[in-house]
C-alpha cells in the first residue's frame, strides 16, 4: 500500500480542551482484532500491515463504539481491485447493538456473520474500483495502491492519496445516524474474485482534538547470552531462547536482551507501545516472558557479564505473549512445508506500553525468558536478518518483514481548541495560545519590545485577533474570558518556546533560566524580575511566557504599563507574609516537596 496504515489499534489518549470536552480520534488495526476469512501482511517496508482479502465473507472486528458521537469515518489506503469482469469489491461497515451477540472471537464470528451482515445492521457502504498503475504479480496485497474514502451523514466521498483510477459506485450507502448508546462494530467486504484491502480506519468524533504521533523503531542493540559460554552472539540473524536451569549436571539459560532508543519527544508520553517479533523457529516453550532489563548491554556481551542483572530482571513482573509460528519445530527459512507461507503466521504482536512507560529515559532494554524448563529452543530474529528464501515454496522473506520493531503512539502536546482565562483583581497575565483566536470584549493583548538598559519595555496593542503562538502580556479586570480557536481549529503546538519581541511562550511548566525575566508581584510591585541565583527555581505555568533581555537590563524590566496591580500568573503572588504555600494557595510546611509560593515567589523544594 502506497499509505501505510492499519498500524496500532491505538485509543489515542483523550486530550485536554480547556472548557471543552475534547474527544481524540481512534485509529483502528485489523492486524490486532479477531477475523475470519480475512488476512494480513506486513508491508515491504515494514512501517505497517494491510488487511486484505480475495474471499466474498471476510469480516473482522473492529471493537465497540458510541456512533452518536461520531462525525465521520475516514478509510485509508482501500484497494478495491477487480478481476476485470466488471464486478467491484465493496466494503460494508456493520454496527451490532451490544447483547445480541455473545463475546466475540473467530468461531463466533463465523456463525454470527449472517446477523452482522443483515441490512438492518448496515452503517456505511463503499463499493469502488481502484485500478491501479501497475500491478504485480501474484496475491501478495502490498502489490495494489490504495485510495482513501471519508464516510459522513450525507454520503461517502473519495479523498485523494491514489494516483490511479477511482470509480465510484452508485450502490455507495451511508447510515450513520444510529441511536445513542454503544455497538459493536465490524468490517465485511466481497472481493467479487478480486481482491479487497485496507490499511487504516479512523473514527473521528465532534469537537475532537488530538495531538499525537506515530514512530517505528529498529532495536538499537539486541543478542542472546547463554550460561557457561563466552561466546558473541550479537551479530546472529536469530537469538536462541530456551532454560532449564533444574538440570543439576547440565544446566541450560539462554535468554535474548534487546535495546531501543525513543525520540526524546515521545519520552513519558506513550499511549501505545508495540513490539514486533518474527519468530523463526517454535520448538520449545509456546509462551514468552518479556521482562525490564537494568543494564544498557553490549552487542559482545556474554553471560558472566550479565548475571546479576538477568537474576533481577527475574524477580519483576513479567509481559507473557504467545509464540506465533507457522508450523511449530519448523523453521521460517529452511525447512519445506506448505501450508504457511505468509510471515504473519509468524509475527509477535506484543503490547509493551507499560513497561516502556515505565522506562526512566529514552534509553530502554529489555529480555527475553523462556519462562518454563526444556531442552528445546525458540528462535527470534534479530536487526542483523537478511533477506531469505524457502527454496521448497519459492517465497522470499525480505529483511524488513522480519527484524524487530517497535511501534509507538505518543501525545505530542494537549492541542486545545478553547482557552478559558480567570483574571482576579490581578488585572495582568502573559498569554501563549497555540491556535488563532478572537480577543475578547474588555481585554487588552500586548506584544513587548525591549531595548537594551531600558527600565520598561515597550507594549504594542495587539487588535481583533491573536495570532496562534504569539505570547503576549494581558490586561483586563477581574473576570472569566474564553478564547476560543477561530473555526473551532486548533493549531499544532512548538515544539519549543515560542518568540516574539522579547516574549518566550511556553505549552507545558517550564523552568526559566537564570539571566531571564518573569511576570511578578513582589511587595505590590508589578513587573518583570530577573531569575538569578537567589530567585531559586522560578517556573512559568503553561500557556504563559517569560520576558528575554540582554545582561546589561536591571534587577527588573517593567511592563511598559501604566495600570496593573497584579498579576494572574503566578498564583497566590499576593502572600508576602513569608509563609510557605502551594500552588493551590495552601499553606504547608518546610518539608512540602514541590513547586512552593514564598513572598509572592515561585520556588522548586526538593
Amino acid at each position: 500500500m502506497k499509505n501505510s496504515l492499519l498500524q496500532k489499534l491505538s485509543a489515542l489518549a483523550l486530550l485536554v480542551a480547556v472548557a471543552l470536552p475534547s474527544t481524540a480520534q481512534t485509529t483502528i488495526t485489523v492486524q490486532d482484532q479477531v477475523t475470519v476469512n480475512g488476512g494480513t501482511a506486513t508491508l515491504a517496508d515494514g512501517s505497517g500491515t494491510v488487511a486484505y482479502t480475495n474471499a466474498d465473507n471476510a469480516v473482522w472486528y473492529l471493537g465497540t463504539f458510541n456512533l452518536a458521537q461520531v462525525s465521520s469515518i475516514e478509510v485509508k489506503g482501500a484497494a478495491f481491485v477487480s478481476d476485470g469482469s466488471g464486478n467491484k469489491s465493496w466494503l460494508r461497515i456493520a454496527a451490532v447493538a451490544p447483547g445480541q451477540l455473545p463475546d466475540v472471537n473467530t468461531t463466533s464470528l463465523g456463525n454470527l456473520s449472517g446477523t452482522i451482515r443483515s441490512a438492518a445492521c448496515e452503517v456505511a457502504r463503499i463499493v469502488a474500483e481502484t485500478t491501479p498503475t501497475t500491478v504485480a504479480s501474484g496475491k501478495n496485497p502490498t502489490n495494489y495502491a490504495g485510495a482513501n474514502f471519508t464516510i459522513t451523514t450525507s454520503g461517502v466521498t473519495y479523498n485523494g492519496g491514489y494516483d490511479g483510477t477511482v470509480t465510484m459506485d452508485d450502490a455507495n450507502n451511508v447510515a450513520l445516524s444510529k441511536n445513542s448508546g454503544l455497538y459493536q462494530l465490524f468490517v465485511y467486504g466481497k472481493a467479487n474474485k478480486g481482491r479487497l484491502a485496507i490499511d487504516q480506519i479512523i473514527m473521528h468524533y465532534a469537537n475532537e482534538s488530538a495531538s499525537s504521533a506515530t514512530s517505528t523503531i529498529g532495536s538499537s542493540a539486541d543478542t542472546y547470552v547463554r550460561l557457561n559460554n563466552t561466546s558473541n552472539f550479537g551479530t546472529k540473524t536469530v537469538m536462541e531462547i530456551h532454560t532449564d536451569l533444574a538440570n543439576a549436571t547440565a544446566p541450560t539459560d539462554f535468554v535474548g536482551l534487546m535495546s531501543f532508543t525513543l525520540p526524546e519527544a515521545a519520552v513519558g508520553k506513550i499511549t501505545s507501545a508495540k513490539l514486533r517479533l518474527v519468530t523463526n523457529n517454535c520448538k520449545g516453550s509456546t509462551t514468552m516472558n518479556i521482562y525490564p532489563y537494568g543494564n544498557a548491554f553490549a552487542e559482545s556481551t556474554t553471560y558472566d557479564a550479565e548475571n546479576s542483572y538477568i537474576t533481577a530482571a527475574r524477580q519483576s513482573t513479567p509481559i507473557i505473549f504467545n509464540v506465533a509460528y507457522g508450523v511449530r519445530g519448523k523453521s521460517l527459512t529452511a525447512d519445506a512445508f506448505t501450508d504457511n507461507t505468509d510471515v504473519a503466521a509468524w509475527t509477535n504482536i506484543i503490547d509493551i506500553t507499560s513497561l516502556v512507560n515505565a522506562a526512566a529515559s529514552s534509553s530502554f532494554q529489555i529480555m527475553l525468558d523462556a519462562g518454563t524448563a526444556g531442552t528445546n529452543k525458540d528462535e527470534f530474529f534479530t536487526k542483523e536478518a537478511v533477506d531469505v528464501t524457502n527454496t521448497q515454496n519459492n517465497v522470499t522473506y525480505l529483511a524488513a518483514d522480519l527484524v524487530p520493531q517497535l511501534t509507538i503512539t505518543y501525545s505530542t502536546g494537549t492541542s486545545v481548541d478553547t482557552y478559558q482565562l480567570t483574571m482576579t483583581d490581578a488585572q495582568a497575565a502573559t498569554l501563549t495560545l497555540p491556535f488563532d483566536a478572537t480577543l475578547p470584549a474588555g481585554l487588552k493583548a500586548y506584544t513587548l519590545a525591549y531595548t537594551s538598559g531600558a527600565a520598561a519595555a515597550t507594549p504594542t496593542e495587539v487588535t481583533g485577533t491573536l495570532a496562534a503562538n504569539t505570547p503576549v502580556l494581558v490586561n483586563a479586570a477581574a473576570g472569566s474570558y474564553a478564547f476560543a480557536a477561530i473555526n473551532g481549529k486548533a493549531c499544532p503546538e512548538v515544539a519549543t518556546a515560542s518568540t516574539y519581541g522579547a516574549l518566550n511562550g511556553v505549552y507545558a511548566d517550564t523552568q526559566v533560566a537564570q539571566g531571564n525575566y518573569v511576570l511578578q508581584n513582589q511587595n505590590g510591585d508589578v513587573a518583570f524580575f530577573i531569575v538569578d541565583a537567589n530567585s531559586g527555581n522560578i517556573v512559568a505555568p503553561a500557556y504563559t511566557a517569560y520576558l528575554t533581555a540582554d545582561t546589561a537590563a536591571a534587577a527588573k524590566i517593567g511592563t511598559g504599563l501604566s495600570n496593573p496591580t497584579a498579576i494572574s500568573s503566578i498564583k497566590a503572588a499576593t502572600q508576602t507574609d513569608g509563609a510557605i504555600y502551594n500552588l493551590a494557595g495552601q499553606r504547608v510546611d518546610k518539608s512540602y516537596k514541590g513547586i512552593i509560593i514564598v513572598n509572592g515567589k515561585k520556588y522548586l523544594n526538593r
